[in-house]
């Protein structure tokens, strides 16, 4: 990416070219730049600088900062002379002060939790304490310059085997590992790596160890004991301590670093097949970058990356720094933000390697080190944002940003900003936009309602707020709605009328109506005889009401009459007027109220002339009362076939009182030959019907469907003999294609009066009626088999019933013919018969009973079956209780009686 700040010469010469072009198109060229300019003035920042204060100015001021660390609880920096100071990361106060250094500060780290740090000097001395123990401190002498150091980010929790990183000039990267054993001090070191160079900083995360030397970046695995990475300082680039390397962790797993005018993201990853020779981890480079500014400082800022960009510039022969900036980049190099830090002072006086930059993402602070200055960053918050937006009239970002953030408002309110909102919509002509804010605005306040209906009153614009006015929760008073409907009386009588009705409940009826007949006599139109009907209606003059609605077309007059029916009294001559308004709803009111307060006698004399309405109010009459069918059904079929045939076969199928024989002579008159069938059918006559569906519409396919549904084999002959007597092929084809499903396709087969001509499609015909017919046996075969199946498992059933134990109670069960108790069998000789249908009889009386019922029925049964009865024995006596078997034999009698009569009809 490249981003790079015209300079004023640059910008002189931009000028100039402008003013030398046309005048059209320097405007052009005007409005592209100034736009371009207000654009970028108007971007509001993401973070807000201030300056550490307190006691920070107060120790900077005889000393420059030299190097930084922070954590939530925390932080702490050095400076030139060796002092150590802690600090709240917020306010900037002193906590703490540590004079152990005699040189200059160069290095310092905290661990993981913010308990302990470790500080480095010039002199080779390395300190690590607790900052909340004073007696827990460490201090080593080296015999080297120490440049960095690192302290293990789990240092407070181990116990034993505490570790730091050091490197310096000497060029080695050193893990040291302290091995006291109660009062002996003993530190273990191991050289990581040498030999590149001056190791200029060391950064520690998790079990991985990054550092930067001459040569490059290496990274190392504390866990495996093995170097993972090696990334070589970008080709000609400054020399390495002209631009010192900045590292940081974006999280346990990727490195990223800035170095001169390059950044660098890494991911450490496993290596899938690794060879003995190689490690198991490897860093893939996914993103680098050469920027256009020197690189102070690199943080993670959310899925992207902050920077400390340093710029510097020449005058005079001379390079000076400028203001350092906070640019926030994408993976893709996208510059969405660049923030100019200006509340650092002496700004050009300082170079690159003189800034830090440290971060608490998770906290959202940004820390920004000069020699003389800490700078915090923070995100704007709610109230802040909100202000600047105010402040550029940006309005509409405002109320969006108030919503979202409401709760974290301090020093604004909600409905201070959207008042500021709809103040600046109204001034601007954005009366819509004005208007659709005040509910959410305004809400239950009553106040601020009647202000602002004036106001839009006041502008003209009270049609685009009407619609948001509340009626209900909150109500208003009646003259501020009154206010708002004279503001419609002059302008619009539409939204006049729809007002009225939306607030009917809220105004001040008689006030309106008095309005509205001042008005009619100016100016009448029908939306204001709309209003006054509608008020007439919420009065006493509600018969004044349903006639302006009748006069009017209105369906608000059925509306009426179902309150109250009373009012057909006002409207006994005027039916024509009503069923033109709507036919179905008024003919239903007619009719549901032709027995007190509309008589047929007083209806139907007024549609004479009207046969279309009379014929819709027959139609619905016949219907609900079939003695007035039968009186008017002639009628109702007369005009259904003169202005409506193709309504006429739906209503003799559904009118069961329609008189068909007239209906068929109509039909025959009007040449209606389908509804003739029909109603041939209705009669009786289904042969003519079927004949005339052939002859008359020449439509086979009709025939057959009467025949299916009548379901009669001399009708099927009939129809057969018919459609062959015709000769026409086609009619053939169609009968052999549907006749399949439902006759024995060898009675056409085997008719010998075949026409000589060629019939179409014959061979898939017939191969379709013996596949129909096929079908039907497959059918009746698998039906059979279903039946036996039931048959035999039901047998089964009973089988299981007939044997399994009933439970008795022989006190409780007596002999159905004498009432002797079951248990008083018990230990005598005599018999007792109990049947699973709960019926007891004992021996005698079942003899008796059996007996009696023979002779009582052995006469009948010798006249109806021509022979004589059978005497039934003791042991079919056993088998069958008699009560429950007599009434089974007289069933089938009757249903005998009822085959024979039906045979013999």
């Amino acid at each position: 990416f490249a981003v790079k700040m015209p300079s004023e010469e640059e910008q002189k010469e931009m000028e100039r070219r402008r003013e030398d072009e046309d005048e059209e198109g320097e405007d052009e060229e005007e409005t592209d730049s100034d736009g371009s300019d207000e654009e970028e003035e108007d971007e509001m920042p993401l973070i807000k600088f201030e300056a550490l204060q307190a006691d920070v100015p107060t120790i900077l001021k005889d000393r420059v900062c030299t190097c930084f660390a922070a954590s939530p609880k925390f932080a702490v920096f050095g400076t030139d002379f060796g002092s150590v100071h802690v600090i709240d990361p917020q306010l900037g106060a002193e906590v703490k002060r540590f004079e152990q250094h005699k040189e200059r500060v160069v290095g310092i780290s905290m661990d993981e939790k913010g308990d302990f740090v470790a500080t480095c000097d010039d002199s080779g001395k390395v300190v690590i304490r607790s900052l909340y123990d004073e007696k827990k401190v460490l201090s080593y002498s080296f015999s080297r310059p120490i440049k960095s150091v690192a302290i293990d980010p789990e240092y407070s929790k181990l116990k034993n085997n505490k570790r730091f990183i050091t490197g310096g000039k000497a060029g080695m990267l050193l893990l040291h590992e302290d091995k006291s054993v109660l009062m002996f001090s003993k530190t273990k070191q191991s050289v990581l790596h040498s030999g590149e160079g001056c190791v200029s900083v060391i950064s520690w995360k998790g079990t991985f160890v990054a550092w930067a030397n001459d040569v490059g970046v290496k990274v190392y695995d504390t866990k495996r004991n093995q170097r993972i990475a090696s990334i070589d300082r970008p080709a000609n680039s400054p020399r390495a301590e002209e631009y010192q390397c900045r590292l940081c962790w974006k999280d346990s797993k990727t490195l990223m670093y800035g170095w001169a005018d390059h950044v660098v993201l890494g991911e450490i990853r496993s290596r899938i097949d690794a060879a003995p020779d190689e490690p198991d981890k490897y860093m893939q480079l996914i993103v680098r970058i050469q920027t256009e500014c020197w690189i102070s400082g690199i943080a993670p800022y959310g899925n992207n990356f902050a920077m400390l960009a340093y710029l510097d510039e020449e005058e005079g022969g001379k390079s000076f720094g400028d203001i350092p900036e906070l640019k926030i980049l994408t993976n893709e190099a996208v510059e969405e933000v660049s923030e100019n830090i200006e509340v650092i002072e002496d700004y050009k006086n300082y170079r690159a390697n003189d800034y830090h930059f440290d971060s608490l993402p998770d906290e959202g602070m940004y820390f920004i080190i000069s020699p003389r200055d800490i700078v915090i960053g923070r995100p704007l918050t709610a109230d802040e944002k909100i202000e600047w937006l105010l402040n550029h009239q940006l309005y509409e970002e405002a109320m969006d940003l108030g919503r979202k953030h409401e709760h974290a408002l301090r020093k604004f309110s909600l409905t201070q900003i959207e008042e500021e909102r709809i103040y600046f919509l109204l001034d601007n002509g954005k009366t819509d936009q004005a208007a659709a804010l005040t509910p959410l605005v305004l809400q239950d306040k009553i106040p601020l309602w009647n202000k602002w209906i004036a106001m839009f009153i006041q502008k003209g614009a009270i049609c685009n707020l009407a619609k948001y006015i509340p009626y209900k929760d909150p109500k208003l008073e009646p003259i501020t709605y009154h206010q708002a409907l004279m503001a419609f009386l002059v302008d619009d009588h539409k939204q006049f009328l729809k007002f009225v009705q939306k607030w009917e409940n809220a105004i001040n009826t008689h006030e309106v109506k008095g309005a509205v007949e001042r008005e009619i006599q100016k100016n009448e139109t029908m939306e204001l005889n709309q209003v006054l009907a509608f008020l007439y209606s919420k009065t006493a003059e509600k018969r004044k009401a349903l006639s302006m609605y009748l006069k009017l077309g209105r369906k608000e007059a059925f509306e009426l009459l179902k309150e109250d029916p009373q009012m057909f009294s006002s409207v006994r001559d005027r039916v024509v007027e009503m069923i033109s308004i709507d036919t179905n709803e008024a003919v239903d009111l007619l009719v549901e109220h032709q027995e007190d307060k509309m008589p047929i006698g007083d209806v139907l004399p007024q549609l004479k002339g009207h046969p279309g309405m009379e014929m819709e109010y027959l139609k619905v009459l016949c219907k609900k009362d079939n003695a007035i069918g039968r009186e008017y059904g002639r009628r109702l079929v007369e005009l259904t076939a003169e202005y409506a045939q193709q309504d006429l076969l739906s209503l003799l199928k559904t009118n069961p009182v329609v008189p068909y024989l007239e209906a068929m002579k109509i039909c025959e008159d009007k040449k209606l030959w389908r509804e003739n069938a029909f109603c041939l059918r209705r009669c009786g006559n289904v042969k003519a019907a079927m004949l005339m569906l052939i002859e008359k519409l020449n439509s086979v396919e009709e025939a057959i469907e009467v025949v299916v549904e009548e379901n009669d084999e001399k009708l099927w002959d009939t129809l057969i003999d018919e459609i062959f007597k015709r000769k026409d092929p086609e009619h053939i084809c169609f009968l052999l294609q549907n006749a399949g499903r439902h006759i024995n396709p060898i009675k056409i087969f085997e008719r010998n009066d075949w026409p000589s001509t060629e019939i179409p499609n014959l061979r898939s015909s017939v191969v379709k009626i013996l596949s129909d017919f096929n079908v039907q046996l497959e059918l009746l075969r698998g039906s059979t088999a279903i039946l036996k199946n039931d048959c035999v498992t039901l047998l089964t059933k009973l089988r299981n019933t007939r044997k399994a134990a009933v439970l008795l109670t022989p006190d409780t069960i007596t002999c159905h013919s004498c009432s002797r108790a079951l248990s008083s069998f018990c230990g005598q000789d005599e018999e007792a018969m109990y049947f699973h249908c709960q019926h007891m009889f004992c021996t005698d009386c079942l003899a008796d009973v059996f007996t009696g019922r023979i002779r009582s029925r052995g006469s009948a049964s010798r006249r109806r079956r021509g022979q004589s009865s059978t005497t039934t024995s003791d042991e079919e006596s056993k088998n069958f209780c008699p009560i429950c078997h007599s009434s089974a034999q007289d069933d089938d009698h009757s249903n005998n009686a009822r085959r024979r009569r039906r045979g013999r009809g």
